[in-house]
């Protein structure tokens, strides 16, 4: 006899749990899982990382990462979700390890404090929907420079001593008021970046000052910071509530509460939009990019590999990071997802659909944004000549990085573009579906934790889901004050440093090491249950690849203690103490779960029925 496996009864094994939902089909299920792990992440975070970590030759350690890390993490989750149809928490218990359920609280903290911060970027992309809208009839994006009353400041040269006074020498002063492309020799560009009023000059050159009548970067820029964000000097100043982001806050949290109030009943549906919706706009933008002059330039630098960057140990890292970000490893919503899943379902060949449309997904949207990259930046280089049209990586002075991507970069470059109200709407509408997609997401896992712990069993799922989104509603006020940007960059930096990799390394742990014969049982109860063996590969890479992987990953993410970048910027908006809070910020969820190490569970199964022993031994039928 091998281990025993906990679960509901055998009789019932092959039938739909009638105290329990389901998804209406097996593509809703699908839909859903490639609607919460295709997110805002796959067209900013990874974008960037590929643009900082050496273009194609970041797709090296990715794919590796996928293969050996992301795709077998996402089977166990995906897996034990749906043979226990259990949440995270409670999986553990049926999973006869009641002890390490704490990596499931783990994993509701995580998901919990996440929700708070990232639904804030759905805010802000309503927000931007709404502005777009009221300012069609006048012809002119609000960010653009050309808004009526909106002048350029000056812009600083660096110029040839010799013609520092010759101002009609070096632009074109009764045209553009932009510099001269013939004078473009006469420039001196700093090594990095745009010169600003800080910048020496090297000798022979003089810093002078010049008021162009074309400025989209520094309207972009400025427009995000002073009329989206009104953003303060630094996290400390609060500065009030924003009061148009309270606003698009409270519409965010309303559209959450109605995709989440009656269960997969309606979010697998919504799933049709949400999985679907973002792929008509990127597909759109692609074949609209391919028309853009200079978009190959951008597709270039993306392509062109670096290899020197295989032997930085940091790119691995970032890589394989990203698998988490982007597959939503260890954060207990795929587990979430299972539990409602038909029990006899080939749930290894949904993850292998999943995280090929996830992963390609962010590579086809990578095209998408360096082609967009190539144009912007042959459009800066219009502007200033420290701009090259062959080479983005001067775009980092427009605030290329994060959200700046989306909410600078990619604005400006639409502003340029013909059709732009279109491309404005559709631009936005697809980060709203993306956010919304991966917000319910978040929200059915922490949902789905409260119901199997019994603890919300006398409520209905509307209470349940209305309490959950008001406390999150309340909670994430702190993002749409003057400092909302800092607090979202600083929960962001810090929510996921520890706690993934911890849960991650609990569920290999609870299946190969903690007790002998479970993964046995969970092999065979798979086979049983869906006609199919798991692949042979998984036990090496779940027993001894998977841990050495995630515990580097985890000791490379914690060696720093100012992981915002905040030195490095030159400007100390995170004062040491809100460094140290976001590290608490990043160990509550470890806090969190310790006590339940040493507590029993209290709604351990008091019914012997509720409990299956399952004869391994035995010959197991095949699905039919």
């Amino acid at each position: 006899m091998v281990e025993e496996w906990k679960g509901e009864p055998e009789e019932s094994e092959r039938t739909t749990d009638s105290a329990r939902l389901e998804y209406g089909s097996q593509l809703e299920l699908i839909l859903t899982l490639v609607s919460y792990a295709v997110g805002l992440g796959n067209l900013w975070r990874f974008p960037y990382l590929v643009y900082e970590n050496g273009g194609g030759t970041f797709l090296i350690p990715y794919i590796i990462a996928l293969c050996t890390l992301g795709i077998p993490m996402f089977i166990l989750e995906l897996g034990l979700g749906q043979l226990l149809r259990q949440g995270t928490v409670n999986m553990w218990v049926r999973l006869g390890l009641p002890r390490l359920r704490g990596a499931g609280v783990a994993a509701t903290w995580t998901t919990f404090m996440a929700a708070l911060y990232y639904l804030v970027i759905v805010a802000w992309t309503i927000f931007y929907i709404g502005q777009i809208a009221g300012s069609f009839s006048s012809g002119t994006l609000p960010w653009e420079d050309t808004v009526p009353g909106y002048e350029c400041e000056n812009s600083y040269f660096m110029v040839d001593s010799t013609v520092a006074d010759n101002t009609s020498l070096l632009f074109d002063i009764e045209g553009t008021n932009l510099f001269r492309k013939e004078a473009e020799h006469y420039f001196a560009c700093p090594k990095d970046g745009i010169p600003t009023k800080d910048t020496t000059p090297p000798g022979g050159f003089t810093l002078i000052q010049h008021q162009p009548n074309s400025c989209p970067g520094k309207a972009s820029v400025e427009y995000w910071n002073t009329q989206a964000l009104q953003k303060s000097e630094r996290i400390t100043d609060l500065g009030g509530i924003n009061g148009n982001m309270l606003i698009t806050h409270t519409i965010t949290w309303l559209l959450l509460y109605l995709c989440v109030f009656q269960g997969v009943a309606v979010s697998g549906k919504l799933a049709y939009v949400t999985a679907t919706l973002p792929y008509f706009c990127l597909v759109s933008f692609f074949f609209y990019c391919l028309t853009l002059p200079n978009a190959g330039a951008g597709v270039l630098f993306y392509i062109t590999p670096k290899w020197e960057k295989l032997l930085e140990l940091t790119v691995w890292q970032k890589a394989s990071t990203q698998i988490f970000f982007s597959l939503g490893i260890g954060w207990g919503s795929i587990v979430a997802f299972g539990s409602y899943s038909d029990r006899t379902a080939d749930f290894v060949g949904h993850v292998t659909k999943v995280a090929l449309i996830n992963c390609g997904t962010s590579i086809f949207g990578g095209f998408v944004v360096f082609m967009i990259l190539g144009f912007l930046s042959g459009e800066m280089s219009q502007v200033n000549p420290c701009f090259k049209a062959d080479d983005i990586s001067g775009l980092e002075a427009i605030g290329l990085q994060g959200s700046g991507l989306a909410f600078v970069a990619f604005p400006i470059a639409i502003s340029r573009m013909s059709g732009k109200f279109f491309w404005a709407f559709t631009f936005f509408i697809m980060l709203m579906t993306l956010g919304i997609g991966s917000g319910f997401g978040y929200l059915e896992s922490i949902v789905t934790v409260l119901f199997d712990s019994g603890y919300t069993k006398d409520r209905p799922r509307w209470q349940v889901a209305g309490a959950v989104c008001f406390t999150c509603w309340l909670l994430g006020i702190i993002f749409v004050t003057r400092a909302g940007d800092y607090w979202v960059k600083l929960f962001d930096t810090y929510t996921t440093v520890v706690s993934v990799f911890l849960i991650s390394l609990t569920e290999i742990a609870g299946m190969m090491w903690v007790k002998s014969g479970t993964y046995e049982a969970f092999k065979a109860k798979v086979h049983k249950m869906t006609g199919r063996e798991l692949p042979i590969i998984l036990a090496p890479l779940w027993k001894y690849v998977g841990p050495v992987y995630i515990i580097v990953l985890m000791v490379l993410s914690i060696s720093a203690f100012d992981l915002t970048g905040n030195k490095e910027s030159g400007v100390e908006v995170f004062p040491t103490w809100i460094l140290l809070l976001g590290w608490f910020i990043g160990f509550i969820p470890v806090i969190g779960s310790f006590w339940t190490c040493f507590v029993e569970p209290s709604n351990l199964p008091e019914d012997p029925e509720e409990t299956l022993t399952v004869e391994l031994t035995a010959p197991l039928e095949a699905k039919s």
